[in-house]
């Protein structure tokens, strides 16, 4: 997906970019990085520092953790238009859950000063990460 392809998905199918204007959205893409990660690979890592805020494009990824036994239990299944990293953005602690790919998944990582300016900045976009986060 190129640039104007993410903007559009953004404005049209990410519900906390929905109040943002085109302009403000076309500065959130150019100062983001798409990225792909495979089925199987952590996007990120439990316990990491996190400093993106990822919007998943395509595919499908899990939110999980890992118990003392090494069995790992899902807490939450994440498709096209849903944002992960935006818990540990919010309170600054580190990853409490891996977020792995089930399918090969395409990524928005919109970096955390880009977050900070653009997105925590905003009323709307606010409760709407308290929402996603009280889920």
């Amino acid at each position: 997906m190129d640039k104007q392809g993410v903007i559009q998905f953004l404005k049209s199918r990410v519900g906390l970019f929905k109040d943002f204007d085109v302009g403000r959205i076309e500065e959130l893409a150019q100062g983001s990085r798409i990225t792909t990660f495979e089925a199987g690979e952590a996007a990120i890592a439990f316990g990491e520092e996190v400093r993106f805020l990822g919007v998943l494009l395509d595919g499908e990824a899990e939110a999980s953790i890992t118990d003392d036994a090494g069995d790992r239990h899902v807490l939450a299944r994440l498709g096209p238009s849903e944002v992960f990293g935006e818990m540990e953005l919010m309170t600054g602690n580190k990853s409490v859950a891996d977020i792995i790919g089930v399918t090969r998944c395409t990524a928005l990582f919109i970096p955390i000063g880009l977050f900070y300016t653009h997105i925590a900045t905003n009323l709307a976009s606010i409760g709407c990460l308290s929402r996603i986060i009280m889920e």
